[in-house]
């Protein structure tokens, strides 16, 4: 497990970045700011709905090479998971609505969200998995700098295309990184002797 970082234009607002430290963690599961002081959204405490976690896995087959490859395709492998996930994160925000008004019948774009994104490299099982947890809080900043809950149905609505927008992300920097590894091409034809 990589150590926990922050993503999202909501986070880095908040002043999040970096390694996640679990107090802000915390604070924000429960609808506060990163100090744990101020409410951000209306009903923020112990009923506040933490958010939602979105998982964006490889290809078994990127991860075993990730596990046997050279520090350099490792390391461009990782880079180019991370961009993916980014890139999928940008789209969720692109697309995320918070409702506001009587009945929240008013629907309003959001500006950005928090997330803490947790990378693992492994299957509960122990096998190759190279995959990262996206908790998105129930946090949506809106273009007029309020803070409120997150659209629940429009999130899920749109979490498939996430997970595309991941693949297709990832599908083509491996693409990049195929032309320049010879031990990837070394290790898909060990595995093709199976």
């Amino acid at each position: 497990v990589s150590p926990a970082e922050w993503t999202g234009k909501g986070a880095a607002i908040l002043g999040l970045e970096g390694r996640v430290d679990y107090s802000h963690l915390d604070a924000l599961s429960l609808g506060f700011d990163k100090d744990g002081k101020t409410p951000l959204v209306k009903g923020a405490g112990e009923r506040h709905r933490i958010g939602h976690d979105l998982t964006f896995s490889a290809d078994k087959s990127v991860s075993i090479v990730l596990a046997f490859a050279d520090e350099q395709t490792k390391a461009a492998i990782l880079e180019a998971h991370q961009r993916a996930v980014d890139r999928a994160i940008e789209y969720i925000e692109k697309h995320a609505i918070t409702r506001v008004g009587r009945d929240g019948v008013d629907r309003q774009a959001v500006a950005g969200l928090a997330v803490a994104r947790f990378q693992h490299f492994a299957s509960r099982e122990l096998a190759p998995q190279l995959h990262s947890h996206c908790l998105v809080f129930n946090l949506a900043l809106r273009e007029d700098g309020q803070w409120r809950t997150v659209d629940s149905k429009t999130f899920y609505d749109h979490k498939m295309a996430a997970g595309a927008t991941y693949h297709s992300e990832l599908a083509k920097a491996m693409a990049a990184i195929d032309k320049f590894s010879t031990r990837r091409a070394q290790i898909l034809n060990e595995l093709e002797k199976f």
